[in-house]
């Protein structure tokens, strides 16, 4: 089948259903090899008001870093607190 009909190849091509966003996101865990489709609430959409906004809420509301065990690591040349290093940091 061709691009722009109801299927296309064995994936189904769904509408966007808020105003350009999906409403989804693809979770992808690089360590465990795992993906899954989380579904974004939709006033979440409606407050973030964009790209970036909507990503910043993402990374905050979802963020998956062990805390304690990041505020371990310390950076090899500014001696200080280096968070962002630890793997399950998101950024």
């Amino acid at each position: 089948m061709e691009y722009g009909s109801e299927q296309w190849g064995d994936v189904m091509l769904l509408d966007w259903r808020f105003d350009g966003f999906p409403g989804r996101v693809l979770w992808v865990d690089l360590t465990k090899g795992t993906v899954q489709v989380k579904e974004i609430p939709h006033d979440w959409l409606i407050e973030s008001m964009g790209g970036k906004g909507l990503a910043t809420r993402l990374l905050v509301e979802w963020d998956t870093t062990d805390y304690e065990a990041a505020m371990q690591l310390q950076h090899p040349v500014l001696d200080r607190v280096d968070v962002a290093r630890h793997p399950t940091s998101p950024l």
